[in-house]
């Protein structure tokens, strides 16, 4: 969560203390991500400000390339995803069935009967992906409702205004350029951890537009409300679960003898629509107040079913050996006894991509055996009776969450979810004797 060191209206500070309203590209691009009621609810938030808003001449460039793409990428989404699921289906359909081809030809009895069976719960699963879209607004939800690009006529709107900044002469991005490759070396913020995706001048478009910023500011003695959905360590910094506007940027943005309020999209539409009276309908308020940690409850429970596998096979990984009595054969298979979600904590946002560090404690068991020799005869391996052990600790899962639209929110779905660290310790052992009995197991 984002956490604002003192209170502010944001209608205040806009409306009586005339502060300018500067949009990374981040959060243009985003209204064409998020789910149609949300789209519209955050071009009704910035159009009651649009007066306010000021453009970097490097954001509009950016949007200009990119808007169209995600314009008709809006309209599309659903529909395509209705698509998909059906070609699953169908594929899935007809792999089933020609399975059953073998069966046939073994002349296995009721075969048909089989065939019939199974086509009827084919055809229910594209009933319920029916009821599942037909229970959805078709406007809302497959058709946006947007007849025109009404975030491009904003933009336009601003521009005619005179409120997007002036292109960056050739001398001033050579200059820049140059500033930020020295800035980048030193890891100073903003946008030095775009160095690693992006080449030539593109990787300096965070710098530049926070270039743009300053100078605004300075020449106009502009206070700023910047909003941005950019929250990678080279614009904010974690603090104790929050995140925090860097500190390198406040201390550069104190010497234009101005103050700005950085600010992520979700609260500044929050912040706008409590202060303007708009109305927020209920898929909106879900996404504006469900936090991490709420989240992380949702999903705990399918991370750690994810994960499973892992443990059974390859716990060995995130056990201290050193201190425990593994024998020399290692343990197969490990059971899980017990599991406990504890935390979830938000690491990295990279646009619409999210990556949580999910932390339970397990206690696992396992049977280990010492290698004695082979058999002479059957040449089998001989193994000890065995020991059997517990283990208990903590395991970090990282999960990788894509939620560029807010329709998502239903499922609380993630993209993958993998074991990145373990901190198990053998809490206790038990070696096995000759009057051992399999069935006191």
């Amino acid at each position: 969560m984002l956490k604002i060191e003192k209170e502010f209206s944001l209608k205040q500070l806009i409306e009586d203390e005339d502060f300018i309203i500067v949009l990374d590209t981040n959060v243009l691009l985003n209204v064409y991500r998020y789910s149609p009621d949300f789209s519209d609810f955050a071009m009704n938030c910035l159009d009651i400000v649009k007066d306010n808003i000021v453009l970097p001449s490097i954001v509009r460039m950016e949007y200009g390339k990119r808007c169209r793409a995600e314009y008709a990428k809006m309209n599309n989404r659903v529909s395509i995803a209705k698509t998909n699921i059906q070609k699953q289906i169908d594929v899935s359909k007809k792999t089933v069935l020609s399975s059953l081809n073998d069966l046939k030809r073994f002349k296995y009895p009721d075969v048909d009967v089989l065939r019939t069976d199974l086509e009827n719960k084919m055809n229910e699963l594209i009933s319920i992906k029916e009821a599942f879209f037909d229970d959805r607004s078709v406007i809302d939800y497959i058709a946006h409702s947007w007849d025109s690009d009404w975030l491009m006529s904003l933009v336009e709107y601003i521009e005619n205004k005179g409120n997007v900044l002036p292109e960056l002469t050739v001398n001033e991005i050579y200059e820049w350029d140059e500033e930020g490759e020295h800035r980048y070396k030193k890891n100073i913020p903003p946008g030095y951890m775009d160095a690693k995706n992006k080449k030539g001048v593109r990787q300096y478009s965070d710098f530049f537009i926070w270039k743009e910023v300053l100078r605004y500011a300075d020449a106009n003695k502009k206070d700023v409300i910047f909003v941005t959905d950019d929250t990678k360590e080279d614009w904010w910094r974690s603090d104790n679960d929050n995140i925090v506007f860097c500190s390198e940027l406040l201390m550069e943005f104190e010497k234009t003898g101005c103050r700005i309020l950085p600010l992520t999209s979700d609260m500044f539409y929050k912040e706008i629509s409590d202060a303007y009276n708009i109305n927020r309908v209920d898929t909106v308020d879900i996404a504006l107040n469900m936090t991490d940690s709420e989240y992380g409850e949702m999903v705990a429970e399918r991370v750690f079913d994810n994960a499973c596998y892992e443990l059974y096979y390859n716990a060995i990984d995130y056990i201290d050996e050193e201190t425990a009595h593994i024998g020399t054969e290692g343990i197969d298979e490990f059971e899980i006894v017990n599991h406990e979600f504890i935390d979830a904590k938000r690491l990295t946002r990279d646009g619409t991509a999210f990556t949580y560090s999910f932390e339970f404690n397990v206690v696992l068991e396992g049977t280990s055996y010492d290698y004695w020799g082979k058999d002479d005869e059957t040449k089998e391996i001989i193994t000890s009776l065995g020991c059997n052990h517990v283990f208990e600790g903590t395991i970090y899962i990282q999960v990788e969450r894509e939620a560029d639209i807010f329709i998502d929110l239903e499922e609380c779905s993630f993209e993958s979810a993998t074991i990145v660290k373990g901190e198990l310790k053998e809490t206790s052992y038990e070696e096995l004797y000759e009057d051992y009995d399999e069935d006191d197991q």
